[in-house]
């Protein structure tokens, strides 16, 4: 699917970076996009109506996204692309899920990257909170409460688990039994 080929209500998947942490938004297309011409500048001293070897016009689309209550306009997109990026690689757009899948990875990776080149940062994350726990006794307890929490939730899992199997082991057994009782 391509920016041309939404049509009013399709989805639209709008990722935002930056800020304190990033956004996946999914929007609702408020307007059927329809090509119009976009007229590229003239490069001084070129032959007028003539821009790199080409027409000076490109066809582009507008759509207008509905995100909460507000609609926002995406403005110069490609027809027949299907992501478009934005305020300097900050937002990403796109028409499918798939095509904002490279995105994604692509804004792991830079983070990936990141923590590799700065390990001091994730060694503060991790030291800070031994910090926090050795200076506030409070926090101490609700990050042991956590953890105690996490622990019981495993071991109920396991609980359920035992329990299963043992409910299967009888199953067989009675039918074992049934079937004994049946042949005499």
């Amino acid at each position: 699917m391509d920016f041309q080929s939404l049509k009013q209500g399709s989805p639209i998947y709008i990722l935002q970076e930056g800020g304190s942490e990033p956004q996946l938004t999914i929007a609702t297309v408020v307007n059927k996009p329809e090509p119009k011409p976009r007229y590229m500048t003239q490069t001084p001293g070129a032959t007028p109506g003539i821009y790199a070897g080409t027409n000076m016009m490109q066809p582009v689309v507008e759509i207008v996204a509905r995100i909460g209550n507000e609609d926002v306009p995406f403005s110069n997109l490609t027809p027949s692309a299907s992501s478009a990026t934005y305020n300097n690689g900050q937002t990403t757009i796109s028409c499918t899920t798939e095509g904002m899948l490279p995105a994604v990875d692509a804004m792991m990776q830079k983070s990936r990257k990141h923590i590799e080149e700065n390990p001091y940062h994730e060694a503060a994350l991790v030291k800070g909170k031994e910090f926090l726990m050795s200076l506030n006794p409070r926090y101490k307890e609700e990050e042991e409460q956590k953890q105690d929490i996490a622990n019981l939730k495993g071991q109920m899992g396991d609980v359920v688990n035992t329990m299963n199997t043992m409910m299967n082991m009888m199953q067989e057994l009675n039918k074992k039994i049934s079937g004994t009782a049946k042949g005499k």
